[in-house]
């Protein structure tokens, strides 16, 4: 499945097994009152024990979906469902007919939710933003890492290296939007080059405007992340004369870049 991380389900399930069997030996010590066969069977029964059992599952279930959505970052919520769904089948293999069917019921139920909301801590812990450098080839791999994006907020900046010269992108599935802001002065002299290069390319301007009244001229770009990306060389090529070497900045948000 695209964007899953096999390392992040992986480590994602060695968090939530170590957890268990951690909490699994602190239950018997807190509420076992030996260690004979007969009182061990009777915390299958015994509604403290029960509970601190699905505390400790739930805990473990968000632990694993925050592992697996934390380091497969470009489909957060996608890794965490998957450690979910992991852990129902791994709970219906175990399972065992000791505790009664209202502890099973509510650990079945939890499960994906509980993986879920260690997805969400995991997506929406702030990072801040550092440029990485790269060169024209690396808009392929930039644009693919924004379409497969699941942060609603998620961007990509593409500064020219040493320049005040950048453009920014957001895009929804297939295709992409093409930001030049009008702010600066050196964005308002190139608006002419930068709608002719666009227009050559056959893309249709649209114009908005920001909270502070700023002229943004958008074009959406439909396509892969590999047509897209060509079509980007081009517009930065016919504006600001970047060349196949060029050195660029790129700045995510929302997604990693890979090879950049």
């Amino acid at each position: 499945m695209k964007n899953i991380s096999v390392k992040g389900i992986v480590l994602g399930i060695i968090a939530v097994v170590l957890v268990d069997v951690v909490g699994a030996i602190l239950g018997i010590l807190l509420f076992a009152s030996d260690m004979s066969e007969e009182s061990l069977d009777a915390l299958g029964q015994d509604q403290s024990f029960l509970l601190w059992s699905l505390f400790i599952g739930t805990f473990s279930t968000i632990l694993g979906g925050f592992v697996a959505a934390k380091i497969g970052k470009l489909a957060p919520y996608k890794n965490a469902v998957v450690i979910g769904i992991l852990g129902i089948i791994i709970g219906i293999l175990v399972r065992d007919a000791g505790p009664p069917d209202w502890f099973d019921m509510v650990g079945f139920v939890s499960v994906v939710p509980a993986a879920l909301l260690g997805g969400y801590f995991a997506a929406s812990k702030k990072t801040e933003m550092f440029p990485e450098s790269g060169v024209p080839g690396n808009l392929e791999s930039a644009i693919e890492g924004l379409l497969g994006a699941d942060a609603s907020d998620a961007f990509l900046i593409v500064t020219v290296k040493s320049t005040e010269d950048f453009v920014q992108f957001t895009a929804v599935p297939g295709t992409v939007r093409l930001d030049y802001p009008q702010v600066t002065p050196r964005q308002r002299e190139l608006r002419s080059r930068f709608e002719e290069a666009c227009r050559a390319l056959g893309l249709e301007k649209t114009v908005n405007s920001g909270s502070d009244g700023s002229e943004f001229i958008d074009y959406d770009i439909p396509g892969s992340a590999a047509s897209i990306a060509a079509v980007v060389r081009q517009v930065l090529s016919g504006v600001f004369g970047v060349s196949s070497d060029a050195e660029l900045l790129f700045v995510a948000n929302g997604f990693e870049i890979g090879g950049a």
